[in-house]
């Protein structure tokens, strides 16, 4: 392979290859269109290069109803041979862990772990073949299979690749490659090629990745062993670009709304949104309230209160509630608002540290698509983490696009459907609104009529 030659030596830390280097190689490659997949294998070298490499794409093949699954090749063990701290089975636990957790946080099934030798997958590269031919299966199904570029420039990776395009040929299958390392060298790349245009590269991707969900990296938390290529300052992610993606009515981006947004409209207006006169917030509480599986509750919480319309109807519910917001005045507001009842407030923000109590019942209403998808996802692990066993989580959003969120209402509902340990209860939507309610589980909970013996 012409990367082997590349590479042959080992690479040295020249910090990478800029952003804009890499968005221009990757406008010669078109789009991935998943149409006619209805089973994607992604095969990673190492546990983390599914997400690295292929995550976000992983996500919306999800979200579209795809069956997704992983096939790691190695347990990543030899990826710190020299670590005074951390021996290699210890290595490889961790790195299956991580990748368990990404895998979760995804709503894929864990991966499907082969254990060939780390380091070693070129000298194992015909049993690969034969193990990625057997999952494969027949090509009828609509499987494709999705593998590291032959070219990336790591022997790992360039082997997996060839071992899944032979397993491709032999099944009919139809594949697909990402780079992972590639983003890296993508410099030395274009030096070697002496000007060569990537379609007259040996071996160029299948396509390219661009819009990402969410830095991927994120999901593969070893601050001590970081297992991912280091990227150039400029580039976010070795997933894709900071660009925003709409597909399926499904928005997301990695940008944050600026530090002081809130602060300027309740400097501007006391209800900017008009929660205390529009008919479709009325509407929309007086579904939330309708939907809730019970009819009390001992101890709300519900972030982003703003001035308390919602906090005040979910008092009528519950024993007590507490409520948050990160403007002072709004809190104030919803404070002076709910005089005489038990509740209380405070100034806190999702990404802070979680109240140290628990809750049966937790209300996301239209806060959730202020959040990059990555703080929505830790949002929602947190949730799950403070709800009580049974206890009911209410998310409702608006669902058009507003450009300066870094998602909208249908991303939100999207992530929260796919976080583990929430089932899904009642849901409501039209063209403005999406309201959902999960009871914290296994098992499913129970119809109302049921948990009242009506039948």
């Amino acid at each position: 392979m012409v990367n082997s030659k590349l590479f042959a030596q080992k690479p040295v830390d020249d910090g990478g290859t800029p952003e804009s280097t890499w968005q221009e190689w990757g406008r010669s490659f078109p789009e991935l269109d998943l149409t006619g997949c209805s089973r994607l294998i992604v095969v990673a070298p190492h546990p983390d290069d599914e997400i690295l490499g292929l995550g976000g794409t992983a996500l919306l093949a999800t979200l579209s109803g795809i069956d997704v699954h992983v096939v790691s090749v190695t347990d990543g063990g030899a990826s710190h041979p020299d670590s005074p701290t951390v021996t290699q089975p210890e290595m490889e636990h961790l790195r299956r862990s991580e990748s368990d957790r990404a895998a979760r946080v995804l709503g894929i099934p864990a991966p499907v772990r082969l254990s060939l030798p780390d380091g070693k997958i070129s000298k194992n590269r015909q049993e690969l073949t034969d193990r990625l031919s057997s999952i494969l299966g027949d090509s009828s199904t609509g499987t494709w299979c999705a593998s590291t570029w032959r070219g990336d420039g790591h022997p790992d990776h360039e082997a997996t690749g060839e071992a899944a395009a032979k397993a491709c040929a032999d099944t009919g299958s139809r594949l697909i490659e990402y780079p992972i390392w590639a983003w890296h060298w993508l410099s030395r790349i274009m030096q070697q090629s002496r000007g060569k245009g990537p379609e007259e590269w040996p071996c160029p991707p299948t396509f390219r990745l661009q819009n990402p969900l969410l830095p991927m990296s994120s999901l593969h938390r070893s601050p001590r062993f970081p297992t991912i290529p280091r990227m150039h300052p400029s580039s976010p992610t070795c997933d894709g670009t900071t660009t925003a993606t709409v597909r399926n009515g499904v928005r997301m981006t990695d940008r944050e709304l600026p530090a002081d947004y809130f602060a300027k409209m309740y400097a501007a207006q006391s209800d900017p949104w008009d929660f205390e006169s529009r008919w479709y917030e009325q509407r929309k509480y007086a579904l939330s309230a309708a939907m809730l599986p019970k009819p009390r509750y001992r101890r709300a919480f519900e972030p982003g209160c703003s001035i308390g319309v919602l906090t005040e109807k979910l008092a009528e519910r519950c024993d007590s509630v507490l409520a948050t917001d990160i403007v002072p005045a709004a809190l104030e507001s919803a404070r002076a608002r709910l005089t005489g009842r038990d509740a209380e407030f405070r100034l806190w923000a999702l990404g802070d540290d979680w109240p140290d109590e628990t809750f049966d019942l937790v209300v996301i209403s239209e806060v959730g698509y202020y959040l990059t998808f990555e703080k929505l996802i830790e949002a929602m692990l947190h949730v799950v983490e403070h709800l009580e066993p049974g206890g009911t989580l209410l998310c409702a959003h608006w669902r058009h696009v507003v450009p300066e969120y870094p998602q909208n209402g249908d991303a939100v509902h999207s992530a929260v459907r796919q976080t583990p340990g929430l089932a899904q209860f009642a849901s409501y939507q039209d063209e403005d609104v999406l309201i959902d309610v999960f009871v914290k589980g296994p098992p499913s909970p129970p119809s109302v009529a049921r948990s009242e013996g009506l039948i």
